[in-house]
């Protein structure tokens, strides 16, 4: 992603590209300014737009994240969606700025990316389904213990391999908030290993996540992604449309194949944008593959 900083705060602007830089190595960042810089990048900005010409601010809202020196207030949020404004304030949390400016992205470039949550997401698939929740384990271990982080495995393909303790109707109960909007403790409908990963509660067996549609699918994520740092998607072999276009948005696909049985991901993941897909070889070691993959992803090593 490219992002244009066009910013009067020179204090506030140094520090953001400092942990925008360890944030996300993904990103590149340039200073923009009247003379056109950012002309081909997302924007953010503290210049209101109640300060920009209405044709100028017509061309520029689409793609350009403004930054709001108060918070919003309900009536302010409502008009500025209708309006099509992208209004975040200044002092959130570096991921609810990162989650408005990657919503931006995402519409202005036709990239989806992972736009619909903050959380960063890992895809793991493969000609297979032999050793795919065991690469997703390691993974999602890679990053408790580098980066302290909290971790949600998914499952999305057709037969659930993660147990844990639960009646039938756990699931069900859970997406009835999910879909409803309700709050919820996480720890309801979740359950932890020994090495702090997480999981939803669901018997062994078919899969209910395999049963979604795309728009409750996408509110799952939507919504375990913002109670957890990162999810891990186990799609295994579970080629559904609906969970290649999950596959597509993840920060990083993990491909697992020998080439004999799928000589190439793009047949079944199409091209995926921005350098996304990590290729390995099926019979690699699952652990040193995982720590490289988390270190690439996060920059970054446990202190």
């Amino acid at each position: 992603m490219k992002l244009g900083m066009l910013m009067r705060d020179t204090e506030y602007r140094d520090a953001m590209i400092e942990m925008l830089s360890e944030f996300d190595k993904d990103i590149f960042i340039e200073i923009a300014d009247a003379s056109g810089g950012g002309r081909d990048a997302v924007i953010l900005t503290d210049i209101r737009p109640e300060e920009i010409e209405r044709d100028i601010l017509m061309r520029l809202m689409r793609k350009t994240v403004f930054l709001s020196p108060t918070k919003p207030e309900y009536e302010t949020g409502e008009s500025d969606r209708k309006a099509g404004i992208h209004r975040v304030f200044k002092y959130s949390s570096l991921p609810e700025i990162m989650s408005e400016i990657s919503v931006v992205y995402s519409e202005w470039s036709g990239d989806a990316g992972c736009s619909w949550t903050a959380a960063r997401i890992i895809g793991v698939c493969g000609e297979t389904d032999l050793g795919s929740p065991e690469r997703s384990r390691e993974l999602a271990r890679q990053i408790v213990y580098r980066c302290a982080g909290s971790v949600l495995v998914i499952p999305l393909a057709s037969i659930n391999t993660y147990v844990s303790e639960c009646d039938d109707n756990c699931f069900a109960r859970l997406m009835y908030m999910v879909i409803n909007s309700r709050d919820f403790p996480q720890e309801a409908f979740t359950s932890s290993d020994q090495y702090g990963i997480s999981y939803i509660r669901m018997p062994e067996g078919l899969n209910p996540v395999y049963e979604l549609g795309r728009e409750h699918l996408g509110m799952l994520i939507r919504s375990m992604g913002s109670r957890f740092d990162c999810l891990v998607l186990d799609a295994g072999t579970g080629y559904r449309k609906e969970n290649i276009d999950i596959l597509r948005r993840c920060d990083r696909i993990v491909w697992s194949g020998s080439g004999r049985i799928i000589s190439d991901p793009s047949i079944i993941l199409g091209n995926v944008p921005g350098g996304r897909l990590r290729m390995i070889s099926a019979g690699s070691d699952a652990s040193l593959e995982a720590d490289d993959i988390v270190r690439e992803l996060y920059g970054t090593d446990r202190e």
